[in-house]
């Protein structure tokens, strides 16, 4: 199916951008676990906490699917609002309605292990994994990109460790260049995989490690980035997670009202459409937030 879909919509072929999420949540989960003291017991509740808040967006994001689709039957509403938000896309074929959630379904259940792994105190073994287990696992990075059940438990794993890399490598070097400077190159060079993307140039070898350089040199602790308003960082933080749960409907939305004979037109309405959404999807929630409209219905006991 996937196969079939590369034809119809190009924006698949640009899957080697789920590592750019990736390696963002690596990075910060292992913040998180390196700078807190969160029990070993938190592991499951860190998880179940940072994936509820995904539930709204799907609704939406599986909302456009449904009218794309112009089905209203009650098994598709079923599929889509039971099976595909209970994230269980992980162990079926990746279709047209729930292309985009293989990649939460996989990382629910891998989430939980690596805390696990945040959690160990001997940096060497630690710094060790998080170079090696990504270098053998995209060694090969045509298979590794397209992976399916169950090497997507080991993309999953391969991508966020490459945080781990970058958290490290920060740690541990100091580039000695203005840090502006660095801040702008990491932009520049975050932009090289979309460009690429733009014009259909995927070459995901140069596309990951473009990914790695801007996010090394963007996620410094002593570099500009660390300096911008934590309400800045927490909104960039919220949409990029945003963005990768509705980027999928936006591109069947795309197709659907507008085709992709020309590429270039579609993918700028594609990225302006997808990145507003996202926007106003975060705007609502937090205003629904202060007003308690939408309360956590399950608490764990302290």
């Amino acid at each position: 199916m996937l196969t079939q879909l590369r034809g119809e919509y190009p924006f698949v072929a640009n899957g080697i951008f789920v590592e750019f999420f990736l390696i963002i949540t690596g990075y910060y989960t292992f913040k998180h676990f390196m700078t807190s003291n969160e029990p070993d017991s938190g592991f499951f509740k860190y998880t179940f906490h940072k994936f509820i808040k995904f539930m709204p967006y799907l609704v939406v994001s599986n909302g456009i699917i449904l009218i794309c689709l112009r089905d209203f039957s009650l098994r598709r509403i079923w599929n889509m609002f039971v099976e595909d938000m209970l994230l269980t896309t992980v162990f079926f074929e990746c279709s047209f309605s729930n292309g985009s959630l293989w990649m939460l379904s996989s990382m629910f259940i891998v989430f939980p292990l690596f805390c696990v792994f945040c959690k160990q105190k001997n940096d060497s073994i630690c710094s060790m994994l998080a170079i090696l287990i990504p270098l053998i696992y995209y060694a090969n990075i045509v298979d590794a990109v397209t992976a399916t059940f169950p090497m997507n438990f080991f993309r999953i794993i391969s991508g966020m460790l490459l945080g781990v890399t970058i958290f490290y490598f920060n740690q541990k070097v100091r580039i000695k260049l203005d840090k502006r400077i660095l801040y702008i190159l990491g932009v520049l060079i975050s932009l090289v995989p979309i460009t690429m993307a733009l014009f259909q140039f995927n070459e995901r070898r140069i596309q990951l490690v473009c990914f790695m350089i801007s996010l090394t040199l963007l996620l410094d602790e002593d570099g500009v980035a660390s300096r911008l308003s934590t309400s800045l960082c927490d909104f960039s933080e919220k949409l990029s997670m945003v963005i990768y749960i509705t980027h999928w409907s936006i591109a069947v939305l795309v197709k659907e009202m507008i085709g992709t004979k020309d590429a270039v037109i579609s993918l700028f309405i594609y990225y302006f459409l997808t990145i507003f959404l996202s926007s106003i999807l975060i705007f609502f929630e937090e205003k629904l937030s202060k007003k308690k409209m939408v309360p956590l219905f399950l608490e764990f006991k302290k």
